[in-house]
């Protein structure tokens, strides 16, 4: 029997390169509870992400392999599963308690469950999507294992057990636990951000592409800006993408090009903390004619909500969205036809809503840790 004294031992494991915005915060929860932290990621995620060497116990790549041998996981779970295999019996000698999976879904998760199914270890993770509980049988075969997840945001929580027949079978089947986190924590550079009254930016998340941003619409809303309002797109824009290519024909067109900011590779942290520390506003940019919309605020959150209400920004959405009502007193709501509104409201009213985010405890890193580590430990 394990010693009280001794620290819980936990495994935080990204098996993919996506959603690692989401580990800043797990980590300082953990620590607050003096938890030894073995980090499992790809090499991608570490190189994106040295902010956390200083802060967890142990980093382990999960494609680490013998001298010679071929490096890298295959994206194929029937392939990697000897890559996974080989990670859970290290876990196990590293008397790991407890796992957490930052992306609880896939064929790797599903299979380093099965490896681990009759272990005493207890397998947590995080949800980025409801529909994993609608059908998935991939889902299916990791709920055997996982009997405790988070979700990215209450409405999406009370989704899962109000709304859906299917999840609610599941729920009362597996006895889940299930709860919402807010990862709030992002990382911050140390450079100083010049005061500046003139200009007006705007910070959109995310790649630049049709599929998950309404560019047409875009356009719309930058021709009913002012020439001082400045909107930076804080993901990779890629100049070979037709997409890209075409919104950068449109915006010189227009003349409107100066401005949007474009990265054409991924954005380090520094300058993305950078950006948000300056602007105004985040701009998910998803309209009801986007393709993802069927997705985002319905089945997951974009990432900018979160990262909105970590910097204490107001949202500007897309007005078929304010039936969230968490994200009321944090938004300000928009047509096509009437962003230029949307932005005088914003002047009027955004230090109000910056303030109502602060005070609002859901909001607050400390609750989210609290929230976080009830679920992980009760």
């Amino acid at each position: 029997m394990k010693s009280k004294s001794l620290p819980e031992r936990i495994a935080l494991i990204e098996l993919d390169s996506s959603h690692d915005e989401c580990l800043l915060t797990q980590v300082h929860a953990l620590k607050r509870r003096n938890c030894f932290i073995l980090l499992v990621t790809n090499d991608l995620v570490r190189k994106r992400n040295h902010h956390l060497e200083s802060l967890v116990d142990e980093w382990i790549h999960v494609d680490d392999r013998p001298e010679n041998a071929r490096i890298g996981l295959t994206g194929a779970a029937i392939g990697d599963a000897l890559i996974i295999r080989r990670l859970m019996r290290k876990l196990k000698r590293k008397h790991i308690d407890k796992v957490i999976f930052n992306t609880a879904q896939g064929g790797h998760v599903r299979n380093a469950c099965l490896f681990s199914l009759f272990r005493k270890i207890e397998f947590i993770g995080v949800i980025h999507t409801t529909r994993k509980f609608q059908g998935s049988f991939t889902q299916r075969v990791i709920n055997l294992k996982i009997k405790k997840y988070c979700l990215l945001a209450d409405f999406l929580k009370e989704q899962v057990i109000s709304t859906s027949p299917d999840s609610s079978q599941v729920r009362q089947a597996h006895k889940f636990q299930i709860t919402s986190f807010y990862p709030l924590d992002f990382p911050k550079s140390e450079t100083t951000v010049p005061e500046n009254d003139v200009e007006t930016h705007i910070a959109l998340m995310g790649s630049v592409e049709t599929r998950r941003k309404d560019l047409d619409g875009f356009i719309s809303l930058v021709e009913q800006c002012d020439s001082n309002v400045h909107f930076h797109f804080l993901g990779k824009a890629d100049p070979q993408h037709v997409d890209v290519i075409h919104l950068n024909e449109k915006l010189t067109e227009m003349g409107r090009l100066n401005q949007v900011t474009f990265y054409d590779s991924f954005v380090d942290f520094d300058t993305v903390d950078l950006i948000l520390r300056k602007s105004s506003a985040v701009l998910p940019l998803i309209h009801p004619d986007t393709p993802s919309a069927e997705e985002y605020f319905r089945h997951q959150i974009p990432g900018s909500m979160n990262i909105a209400l970590g910097y204490r920004l107001p949202l500007l959405i897309h007005e078929a969205y304010r039936k969230i009502d968490e994200l009321n007193a944090a938004s300000i709501y928009y047509g096509l036809s009437t962003f230029s509104n949307a932005l005088e409201e914003l002047k009027s009213t955004g230090i109000e809503i910056r303030n109502a985010i602060k005070s609002n405890k859901r909001f607050a890193s400390e609750y989210q840790y609290e929230t976080y580590l009830r679920l992980v430990f009760e």
